[in-house]
């Protein structure tokens, strides 16, 4: 299977929310960002501590340690009181049979367990994912990624004749009928969450309505017609969104059409209805906004793009590593606070001036932002 495909579990909902986002992204290189990276670090971390490994803290900050240990005993907490039958870790599932010929679809699930419960005398399989991300709750509830990975792990051979060999008289044709389906997220940073399906339930995920609605939602992301629906959570991860005219064209524009006094059009106050669609809009003005900088950055960074350039930011002053003894020297006791912290750099200015201290601070660059090119009256009068 190859690295990328254009749908998947993890894109699927932005795909059945935007069925255009499909043919955006498809020639668009994927960027990864160091909560990506990190996320994916402590994947493997959980997964190392669950089987065993004992490096699996090896140069793991003690906090990071904590969630990686969350996450684990969230998945002993499943099998507890429980007999385990089978069990899997990073295993990749294939969904090519819901897509179109010749293209592909699959995923990789965390942790898979069918167990066996002594108590209500029922087979429980449980899908579980974990997520590091530290902002928006993820829920299990109707959580196509989760199903999705479901329908892989129902769907595989090997699996199957694996529960074949567990569950007395099963069919895979009633697979509602011998197993209790449960579909986690584990997220250590907010809270879990977890999805337990009634037979009905997993019976449309696996045979009915639900499975339908997926199929019916790949095919129309597929076409080459497929319309773009632009919406914060579909556009959130999106990688076409700053190029995307129809989230530009779901922007407020404010209608002066009816201003038929062209003066007044420039000096009337905005309606509270104006207002009204500007604000609803907030959550995705910001995501676009955002993007457009995200673009904007990567083509500078590129080369050029139209008249912007790069600059450094730069941080607020801060002493330097060799400020306190400079100032202990012209200062004495005066040089701290009462907590024996240095005092700060406007309180030394008054006491001292502001040539004394200008050799003792430093200011480091943070980030870059982009700015207009600036040009002289000269560069402007040859151009």
């Amino acid at each position: 299977m190859s690295k990328h495909t254009l749908i998947s579990p993890s894109n699927f909902e932005r795909r059945m929310l935007c069925p255009g986002s499909l043919h955006a992204e498809k020639d668009l290189p994927n960027i990864t960002s160091v909560y990506a990276e990190k996320g994916t670090m402590l994947h493997d971390r959980v997964n190392k501590l669950i089987n065993g490994h004992k490096d699996w803290k090896k140069d793991l900050p003690e906090d990071l340690q904590e969630i990686v240990k969350k996450a684990q005993e969230y998945f002993y907490s499943v099998k507890r009181d429980k007999k385990t039958l089978i069990e899997f870790h990073e295993q990749r599932f294939n969904l090519d049979f819901l897509v179109p010929p010749f293209e592909e679809m699959g995923g990789s699930v965390d942790s898979i367990v069918l167990c066996y419960n002594e108590e209500n005398k029922t087979y429980e399989l449980h899908v579980i994912d974990y997520k590091f991300g530290m902002g928006v709750k993820v829920e299990a509830y109707e959580n196509y990624q989760l199903m999705l990975y479901a329908i892989g792990v129902l769907n595989d051979y090997g699996f199957l004749k694996l529960l074949e060999d567990e569950i007395p008289k099963f069919k895979c044709n009633n697979i509602h009928k011998y197993i209790k389906l449960y579909l986690h997220i584990v997220q250590p940073y907010i809270s879990d969450s977890c999805w337990e399906l009634r037979n009905d339930e997993l019976k449309s995920l696996l045979q009915g309505k639900r499975l339908d609605l997926i199929k019916s939602s790949i095919e129309q992301a597929y076409s080459k017609t497929a319309i773009r629906i632009p919406s914060k959570k579909a556009c959130q991860f999106c990688k076409a969104k700053a190029t995307c005219s129809s989230l530009a064209n779901t922007l407020p524009v404010i209608d002066n059409i009816k201003d038929r006094n062209t003066t007044l059009a420039r000096i009337r106050m905005l309606s509270e209805e104006e207002i009204s669609a500007i604000y609803d809009k907030k959550d995705v003005i910001i995501l676009y906004l955002n993007a457009i900088e995200d673009y904007i950055k990567t083509k500078l960074h590129e080369g050029s793009f139209a008249d912007y350039e790069l600059k450094d930011k730069l941080s607020n002053r801060k002493w330097i590593d060799t400020a306190e003894e400079h100032l202990t020297r012209l200062l004495g006791d005066d040089a701290y606070e009462t907590t024996r912290k240095l005092i700060s750099i406007t309180k030394a200015e008054k006491l001292l001036s502001k040539d004394d201290i200008k050799h003792l601070t430093t200011k480091e660059v943070t980030d870059k932002i982009i700015v207009k090119q600036e040009y002289s009256i000269e560069e402007l009068l040859t151009d």
